[in-house]
């Protein structure tokens, strides 16, 4: 980077911890912010423990967050940096706390950075752990980077909060495009839940089979690296196409021997069924899937598969409620076999497909812009680093 220098972040920035201690929780207090309190670029005070006045002004005597500061989760989903606009007094725990010095550095570039794929790859090379990834806070201070000047950090935020604002304003663009098929939906078949077209009512085993899915053996090579189609619920975008055609893992056919030789057909509906209840697509192709989902083979003469996609998505709470467990909710084949719905004609139902085919193409033209716009958000940090923004 152009008039830049290489520095270590803890050349430049006050880098803290919270506290090593577990204090004692209360129903009243002071909330104790940890890595699991940090998601989605905003603190979570309503899942955070309360603790006393007293281990609240022991932690602070360590580590006092500012107004400005920079927190960062140091266990579990590492980085993902929060510039804080402190609307409460809270501690921290687990959490990477930066302090700086704004004559040499501007908290906003920094954040840039620490959400760069520059520091992503030095996470991936530097965290330790088994069950729970983290990253030490020695690790953390001694993160290099290109610094260039101040007037220079500032030029190069203003880009790329641009870039994003762009990034964002496609982003909603998109959800609100899904909104439509579920405001299309109550149109032509009204509310789901009141059932007020007096249509026939069916249980999912009558519209259909429902296929739980399986993982081959994860040690045994031979069963992985394939051919064969195998979907995970993390494949799964809220929002994203509703038909997949390809999945991120492929399993052999002496993998799919071992979980039954059951592979469902083009047209299947796909229901996460635990961690997370709710998700929703359509097999664009033949393929299997692992234990997390309950597949819906559809009876064609009875049921469309789209009608059922969109069905599934607007009783999400619904299914949520059913699920059940303790360590985390989980539905049951049964469950599943045995939710009803209503079963409108099915002409009505192709012809809401075709209309839900016409948006989608619409919501797909609309992805590959997205698509671009990340590519060149991409670019425009990497740009940054490299001294070619400004």
């Amino acid at each position: 980077m152009k008039n830049s220098k290489i520095v270590k972040l803890n050349d430049i920035c006050d880098v803290r911890d919270g506290t090593h201690d577990s204090p004692k929780y209360r129903q009243e207090g002071y909330p104790l912010i940890t890595s699991k309190n940090v998601k989605d670029g905003k603190i979570d005070f309503s899942t955070a423990n309360l603790i006393s006045k007293e281990d609240f002004d022991a932690v602070n005597k360590r580590s006092f967050v500012d107004d400005g500061d920079i927190i960062m989760p140091m266990i579990g989903t590492i980085g993902n940096p929060i510039i804080v606009k402190k609307e409460r007094e809270f501690a921290i725990k687990n959490v990477a706390l930066i302090k700086f010095n704004q004559d040499i550095i501007y908290n906003k570039f920094l954040k840039h950075v620490l959400s760069s794929s520059l520091f992503k790859r030095y996470i991936k090379k530097n965290k330790r752990g088994g069950t729970q990834n983290f990253l030490s806070l020695k690790d953390i201070r001694n993160f290099s980077f290109p610094l260039p000047p101040l007037p220079v950090q500032k030029q190069i935020v203003s880009i790329l909060e641009k870039a994003k604002n762009l990034k964002q304003k496609r982003e909603e663009t998109n959800k609100e495009t899904q909104k439509i098929i579920q405001s299309l939906f109550y149109e032509m078949f009204g509310d789901p839940v009141k059932k007020e077209k007096g249509w026939g009512v069916k249980t999912i085993s009558e519209i259909g089979e429902v296929v739980s899915g399986s993982t081959p053996k994860t040690t045994n090579k031979e069963f992985w690296n394939g051919k064969i189609n195998w979907i995970t619920p993390a494949e799964l975008i809220d929002g994203d196409n509703y038909y997949y055609y390809e999945t991120q893992r492929k399993i052999s056919d002496a993998g799919l021997k071992s979980i039954g030789n059951r592979l469902f057909p083009i047209g299947t509906v796909m229901l996460t069924t635990r961690a997370p209840i709710g998700k929703v697509a359509i097999a664009g192709n033949e393929m299997c899937s692992n234990q997390g989902f309950k597949n819906i083979i559809c009876n064609d003469e009875l049921i469309h598969p789209v009608y059922l996609y969109v069905w599934l998505l607007t009783r999400k709470d619904y299914l949520n409620s059913i699920g059940t467990g303790a360590t985390f909710k989980e539905i049951s084949k049964k469950t599943v076999e045995n939710v009803s719905l209503s079963v409108p004609p099915l002409p009505l139902q192709e012809e809401f497909a075709k209309k839900v085919q016409l948006i989608e193409s619409i919501q797909s033209k609309q992805q590959s812009s997205t698509e671009e716009i990340n590519t060149l958000f991409d670019a425009l940090m990497q740009k940054a680093f490299k001294g070619e923004l400004v």
